[in-house]
């Protein structure tokens, strides 16, 4: 089989694959809110539930807690973590304090603060994988097409891996600021 046949087989399977989870991650989101919960000990839950009322039911091992749903205070967060932005679906997100049935505010939770973007990090992350390619190129005009090829996929496969992992660790920083947040609300409250 052509080297280049081969290549259009292998890019319509990813491409496929790729839309297959995008079409996934949105019928999973489809009309569904997401509440974050903090704990006592610090941790924060998640859970994606179907709005049938205002209210609705946390089922824990041993406690079935009803909180508020309050469309005022709805915030967007995007789903699922860690993804590329373009895989991910904005879902409604509530965040509640454990055994308080009132929603937080988004109006009391402090503005984070500014810190290097994902996209300013890809931006960055493309330049390089840019000079790498053409130095692949180059040595591959001297040689045959399968001996440039290969390396300048597996240059690419790794930076975008590595784009992923700076996403999702970006998103878990995100994550970990909101709730120290969320956490010294909760101790200016009391």
């Amino acid at each position: 089989m052509d080297l280049s046949l081969y290549i259009v087989y292998v890019l319509l399977v990813v491409v496929a694959a790729v839309f297959g989870v995008f079409i996934v991650i949105k019928l999973r989101t489809h009309n569904k809110i997401m509440a974050f919960f903090v704990e006592k000990d610090k941790g924060l839950r998640y859970k994606m539930f179907k709005p049938q009322t205002q209210l609705f039911t946390f089922k824990g091992k041993e406690l079935r807690e009803k909180y508020y749903i309050d469309p005022e205070r709805v915030m967007l967060v995007q789903y699922p973590f860690g993804f590329p932005g373009i895989l991910q679906a904005s879902v409604k997100c509530l965040i509640y304090a454990r055994n308080n049935p009132e929603p937080l505010s988004p109006k009391d939770v402090a503005v984070m603060p500014k810190t290097t973007t994902a996209k300013a990090l890809a931006s960055a992350m493309d330049e390089h994988i840019i000079d790498k390619i053409v130095q692949a190129t180059e040595e591959g005009r001297q040689k045959r097409m399968v001996d440039w090829v290969l390396p300048a996929i597996t240059i690419a496969m790794v930076a975008i891996l590595a784009i992923m992992m700076f996403m999702q660790r970006s998103q878990v920083g995100h994550m970990e600021s909101m709730l120290k947040d969320v956490l010294e609300y909760l101790e200016a409250v009391k």
